[in-house]
């Protein structure tokens, strides 16, 4: 069997995982990584769903300023999306910038962080027993379960500069 004809097999089973959505998107149906992007067995050196999808349509991926293989850039902002309209090469930087221009670049900060163990009542609590020597900081690091170094984090403002310091 020719070469391309084992390419054109592997994109028509690749195709086949993808359902159209009425606004456009292709959503991936296949295995997803943990960040909600399609994953593929590799065609032309990629696994990223999307990847392969853009390189199915365009060819190669372009190198960047730096000498680097651009990403591909989703204008949908669906991860899940392998439609090759929606894709275009760009940067991280031109990632970051239609990250912030859609809305979706505040970090969950303090307790709205989901692999935070303290709230901002007990930072405030670290601070006033840290500034005021009233435990050392493996004490206080036993009172709420943290390290030493996460209790001078919260001292110094490191970590939460977002509460007060006291």
């Amino acid at each position: 069997m020719a070469r391309q004809d084992i390419f054109d097999k592997q994109i028509t089973k690749f195709l086949s995982k993808a359902e159209k959505s009425p606004d456009g998107c292709w959503n991936w149906k296949g295995a997803k990584n943990p960040s909600g992007y399609g994953v593929s067995s590799k065609i032309k050196g990629a696994s990223l769903a999307h990847r392969i999808a853009w390189m199915h349509k365009n060819g190669d991926v372009p190198l960047g300023p730096d000498g680097k293989t651009l990403y591909i850039l989703h204008s949908c902002h669906n991860r899940a999306c392998v439609n090759p309209d929606h894709l275009r090469p760009g940067t991280q930087q031109n990632n970051i910038n239609d990250m912030i221009a859609a809305g979706r670049s505040a970090p969950a900060t303090g307790s709205a962080h989901c692999r935070t163990k303290l709230n901002e009542l007990q930072v405030r609590i670290i601070r006033h027993l840290a500034k005021f020597k009233t435990l050392r900081y493996i004490e206080i690091g036993e009172v709420f379960h943290v390290s030493t170094s996460v209790i001078n984090n919260i001292k110094s403002g490191r970590n939460w500069p977002h509460v007060g310091m006291v």
